[in-house]
């Protein structure tokens, strides 16, 4: 009764192969390899998000030439973006920087002081405070802007021989193309020393940069610096917007240790018929230890500084 029958031994060992556990076993450890692969995966990894380009006319970016040409190659950065951007910060005093001095050779330096101070410029130890390239007397041209400055006027000039002032000498390669006048009352006011430049902008979109040019006034610990927003017509320095005193430094007099520092910004763009139109909003922020760089992040809305 309880012996089976050669026919069910012969169908169970048709159901239970000898294989099947092993089968089984590969099966359960290809599962658990697929799990443990999937934890292990990374998370996807977010998209990189990349700042606008921004396109302007024209171009800021060139080749430096060590030959003839007395030019100089500048950072983009320095150059405002144009008329389209709504939300333009032409200049923020807290950490933007002027067009720095050029690196020339002294050919190269000794044909620009030629060409604006003529014959013995040596006396009055001509100095470039900065220089930008772009456009400015010409749309689309490619020219190079050098605020330049005499080291020893007053020193050298006599009765006879005027002072020579700060000069705004823009060149198309090696040709002068217009030298302006900018000491005086025409830009720097009370002083010739430290002028720069400190931005290019092309608000109407003509293809001819604006420039925003900044002086400053240091007096018993204080420096006051200003800037004007001009461009080149007929010659002369056109003025577009003077902004005044736009930064306060008391961090080495007897006052209050502070900064003032303003952040021009533009409203409008303006065209031919009306001017751009700008606001200034102003910050104060502490006095940065060590001569270390001003952290924007420090500063807080304030009221201008005079």
């Amino acid at each position: 009764m309880n012996e089976q029958s050669p026919q069910r031994s012969t169908h169970l060992r048709r159901r239970f192969s000898p294989n099947a556990p092993l089968t089984l076993i590969l099966f359960v450890l290809a599962l658990l390899a697929v799990s443990c692969a999937s934890e292990n995966e990374p998370p996807p990894a977010a998209p990189r998000e990349f700042p606008p380009v921004v396109s302007t006319a024209p171009s800021t970016s060139q080749t430096p030439n060590r030959g003839d040409s007395p030019v100089t190659p500048e950072p983009a950065s320095h150059v405002a973006p144009g008329a389209d951007d709504p939300d333009l910060v032409l200049f923020d005093y807290r950490k933007d920087k002027a067009f720095p001095r050029p690196e020339l050779s002294p050919e190269e330096l000794r044909k620009i002081f030629f060409a604006v101070y003529g014959e013995g410029f040596e006396k009055y130890e001509p100095l470039i405070r900065s220089a930008a390239t772009g456009a400015f007397t010409k749309a689309g041209a490619r020219q190079t802007a050098y605020l330049i400055q005499p080291n020893n006027a007053g020193e050298t000039a006599t009765d006879a021989e005027p002072v020579p002032e700060a000069q705004l000498a823009i060149f198309e390669g090696d040709q002068l193309a217009a030298r302006i006048n900018v000491g005086g009352d025409n830009f720097l006011r009370r002083v010739n020393h430290y002028a720069s430049i400190l931005r290019l902008s092309d608000l109407n979109g003509d293809r001819i940069n604006e420039l925003l040019l900044g002086a400053s006034y240091f007096n018993r610990g204080i420096n006051l610096s200003w800037a004007r927003l001009v461009e080149i017509g007929d010659g002369r320095l056109k003025l577009i917007k003077d902004f005044g005193v736009i930064d306060e430094d008391t961090c080495d007099s007897e006052r209050e240790a502070r900064i003032t520092s303003g952040v021009i910004r533009r409203t409008t763009a303006g065209g031919k018929s009306a001017p751009p139109r700008f606001k200034i909003d102003f910050y104060r922020g502490p006095c940065p230890p060590g001569g270390a760089a001003r952290d924007p992040s420090k500063f807080r809305p304030s009221s201008a500084p005079r």
